[in-house]
C-alpha cells in the first residue's frame, strides 16, 4: 500500500521498526493457530476425514470402486479417480480416525496429568 508517497508493507523489513528482530515476520494477533498435534487438532482431523468420506458416499463414489477391481466394463478416468478418492477416504475412516481419536485421548490425559502434577 502506498500512502503519501511512502510504501507500507504488512511485514516489516530489516530497516523498519517493530517488536521483532530485523528480518523476521511479525506475529499476527488474529487468533490462535491450528495445531494438528493437539487433542483438539486430532479430533478435528478425524472429523474432516469422516466428513470427506460422507461426502464421497453421498456423491455415489462407492459404486465406482468396481472400476479398481476390473469388475466393471465402463471404466473411465473420472470413475477411476472417484474410486481412488473414495478408497482413500474409506481407509482414512477405518484406519486413521481410530488412531487419531485414541492418540488425542491419550495426549489429553497425559497433558492434564503433567499440568496438575
Amino acid at each position: 500500500m502506498i500512502e503519501n508517497g511512502k510504501s507500507h508493507s504488512a511485514v516489516p523489513t530489516s530497516g523498519s521498526t517493530g517488536d521483532s528482530a530485523p528480518g523476521q515476520a511479525v506475529p499476527t494477533p488474529v487468533g490462535r493457530r491450528f495445531h494438528l498435534v493437539s487433542p483438539a487438532g486430532m479430533v478435528i482431523a478425524c472429523c474432516l476425514i469422516a466428513a470427506g468420506y460422507g461426502l464421497c458416499h453421498l456423491l455415489g463414489l462407492r459404486e465406482d470402486v468396481a472400476v479398481l477391481f476390473a469388475t466393471s466394463h465402463t471404466g473411465s478416468t473420472g470413475r477411476f479417480l472417484g474410486a481412488a478418492v473414495y478408497v482413500l477416504f474409506y481407509l482414512g475412516v477405518v484406519v486413521a480416525c481410530p488412531i487419531l481419536l485414541l492418540a488425542g485421548a491419550i495426549f489429553a490425559v497425559i497433558s492434564r496429568g503433567l499440568c496438575r502434577g
